[in-house]
């Protein structure tokens, strides 16, 4: 684990904890089909992925809109797992498999 120093942990913790509750309001849009919501709140994963050093996040977040965008339901449900898998891993703290 890295030694961080006590503003950047706060820093990191926050995004960390944001990347928790923009994945779960995710999830509930994607079941709900709130394709508005679940756009606006892909662009904010990809900020957070972005701020915390995870550049997967963000290019997977960007793959997921682009299939939405494109109307291609199978390559959304798949872009989408990935996009869980990633952010999951992230989530757990398994860097390597995430990044």
């Amino acid at each position: 684990m890295r030694n961080w120093g006590g503003m950047r942990c706060r820093r990191w913790s926050s995004a960390m904890n944001e990347l928790c509750v923009v994945r779960g309001e995710l999830s509930a849009q994607y079941a709900g089909r709130d394709l508005q919501g679940f756009s606006r709140n892909l662009r904010r994963l990809r900020r957070i992925g972005e701020h915390l050093g995870l550049p997967v996040i963000a290019r997977v977040a960007d793959d997921v809109a682009a299939c939405l965008d494109a109307g291609n339901a199978t390559a959304l449900a798949a872009t989408w797992a990935r996009l869980m898998r990633t952010a999951d891993q992230a989530i757990a703290g398994r860097w390597e498999d995430a990044s």
